[in-house]
């Protein structure tokens, strides 16, 4: 390969601008080959290597393309070679329709072919640009920009690096500066007060607290790697100066390094927008952090309004067995004094017989007799009615303790952590606790709870959530002639599956999306903030389960919530 690139173009020949140009080449999308006059490969860029289907320029060079393409094909293609060669024309581009080598496919490329000359304008072959235009190609505007593109970039590669805001240039082995487009050029004036020239060491093109670093990572891209890092500086102004800097090494034909090329990107504005927006970021949590404050002591004031919903219907419901209770102990209280102060009579005239003090024992007696329980018969019927008052006594405490019991299943305060229960008991317990209201508002309750198997849950919190969907029942029938609820429990497929249905006003379907969403409510203003379903949501979610529903306007709406049975772990 060496002694032809001797004999057709000696890299000894080609000066520092040349290199360049064919770093440049080897970035391009477009495949770019040269050949000598006999048509043979001398030099591939990585996009030509591709194309053809070869890993190595060495696979290439010194063949021609009878040995990639079809023997029409290549011949067709040597002839446009000779042509040009023979008539000295400069190039020819047209397009073609080739067969990609590596792939086989058929595409539509834009060809153009220059020739080739050495310093002495003498001939040595010919320059082919390849470009893919299959997607463009019925655009007549689209080829004459991709056209003019080829143009511009066979006619002077260098425009490209100066047509950027970015800092470009590049330095020698010996770390003088080769190349330096107009954005470094002014941007050197402008901060270290120094004109730009080819030749001069880089140090001067930095500031010089930093030499030290960017001799280093000149050095680790003239060893081949490839160096990205940023750097910070203060601008005349006084304002501060963030550039990302990338160094590359630059290599010639054979891969021999000879360079570095280095981008300098101004990224102070992006870093100035990330400033501003961890500053608006923490702006932001401290906002979610109140939101979320606020949000808490509207879900406590959900559960306070419940809690209240629920002591108020206790209180009535004490009421009535507190009130026969402490009635029938009123009349116990004095048939008792009345028995006591006989049975003190009794003892008296006893005491008196036993003393010969037959007149005072014989006044006892007689006022013993004229008391209403002068007879055992009398006695009996007292003691009977007694018991009585005393069995509804009982009845009331039992009555009080159920209320008291339920409040406790419902609340399960020292319950917080997942528990195994029934969940047929907390609704019984709801129940109970709702009864008064139920009961206020006549609405009639229907239930139909299979026997469930006992499941661990949080009980407290599965408690909130039915109380919240039965409130909402209650809220539907309101304004129904014949209100009534329906509730349901029973286990199927390994889900507890538990049904509050109503015949109320029912859902519109244009809030089905929201019922669930905090703080949406169709109550009026002091009814609810709209947390009620949503809580009940969240809990149902962290159990495992789903809820949905169906409704129909004016017919009602059921709530179905489906738990797993077994165990489960708890969502966050």
């Amino acid at each position: 390969m060496a002694k032809m690139l001797d004999e057709e173009f000696s890299i000894q020949d080609c000066n520092m601008s040349a290199a360049y140009a064919g770093w440049i080449l080897e970035s391009l999308y477009e495949a770019v080959c040269t050949k000598d006059k006999e048509g043979r490969y001398v030099y591939l860029n990585p996009a030509m290597r591709r194309w053809l289907g070869v890993k190595t320029i060495d696979e290439a060079i010194g063949k021609t393309d009878f040995e990639f393409f079809p023997e029409d094909v290549a011949a067709a293609r040597r002839k446009d070679e000779k042509y040009l060669i023979e008539s000295q024309r400069g190039s020819i581009s047209k397009e073609e329709m080739l067969i990609e080598p590596a792939t086989g496919v058929l595409k539509w490329y834009q060809v153009t072919k220059s020739l080739l000359r050495n310093e002495k304008k003498e001939i040595i072959g010919v320059v082919e640009v390849y470009r893919d235009i299959t997607s463009k190609k019925e655009s007549a505007e689209t080829v004459l920009q991709i056209q003019a593109e080829l143009v511009r970039k066979e006619a002077a590669m260098s425009s490209l690096i100066n047509n950027t805001d970015d800092y470009i240039w590049a330095v020698d082995r010996e770390y003088n500066v080769s190349v330096a487009n107009e954005s470094v050029k002014k941007f050197v004036r402008k901060v270290l007060g120094k004109e730009v020239e080819i030749g001069m060491t880089f140090s001067l093109m930095v500031p010089p607290e930093d030499v030290e670093v960017w001799n280093k990572y000149i050095n680790d891209a003239l060893s081949g790697e490839r160096v990205v890092f940023e750097t910070k500086f203060t601008l005349p102004n006084g304002r501060p100066c963030y550039e990302e800097v990338t160094i590359n090494p630059i290599k010639d034909f054979q891969g021999e390094i000879f360079g570095a090329a280095i981008f300098v990107r101004d990224v102070t504005r992006r870093k100035m927008i990330e400033e501003e927006l961890q500053h608006l970021n923490q702006e932001l949590e401290k906002k979610l952090i109140e939101i979320q404050r606020t949000q808490a002591q509207l879900v406590q004031s959900e559960k306070m309004n419940s809690l209240g919903q629920m002591v108020s219907g206790i209180a009535h419901e004490l009421n009535t067995p507190i009130g026969y209770v402490q009635n029938n102990i009123d009349l116990i209280k004095r048939r008792f004094e009345k028995v006591t102060a006989l049975y003190a009579l009794s003892l008296e005239a006893i005491a008196c017989m036993n003393q010969n003090e037959i007149e005072d024992a014989l006044r006892k007696f007689q006022e013993i007799s004229e008391s209403e329980i002068s007879t055992s018969n009398s006695l009996h019927e007292i003691a009977k009615r007694t018991q009585k008052l005393f069995d509804g006594c009982t009845i009331g405490l039992e009555q009080m303790s159920k209320l008291v019991k339920s409040m406790r299943n419902f609340s399960r305060l020292d319950e917080a952590e997942m528990k195994a229960a029934n969940l047929v008991e907390g609704l019984n317990s709801i129940l109970l606790i709702l009864n008064h209201t139920l009961r206020e508002k006549r609405i009639r309750v229907e239930t139909n709870f299979q026997e469930l198997p006992i499941i661990d849950c949080y009980p407290a919190q599965l408690n909130q959530a039915f109380m919240n969907i039965l409130q909402n029942a209650i809220y539907a029938v309101e304004e129904v002639k014949e209100p009534k609820i329906f509730i349901s429990a029973k286990s199927k497929d390994g889900f507890i599956i538990v049904d509050i249905q109503d015949n109320g006003i029912g859902i519109p379907k244009e809030i089905h999306t929201k019922i669930f969403d905090p703080f949406f409510t169709t109550k009026p203003v002091g009814k609810g903030v709209g947390l009620g379903l949503s809580i009940a949501y969240s809990i149902i979610e962290k159990h495992g389960g789903t809820i949905s529903f169906q409704t129909e306007v004016g017919k009602g709406t059921i709530f179905t919530i489906k738990i797993p049975a077994q165990e489960f772990v708890p969502t966050k």
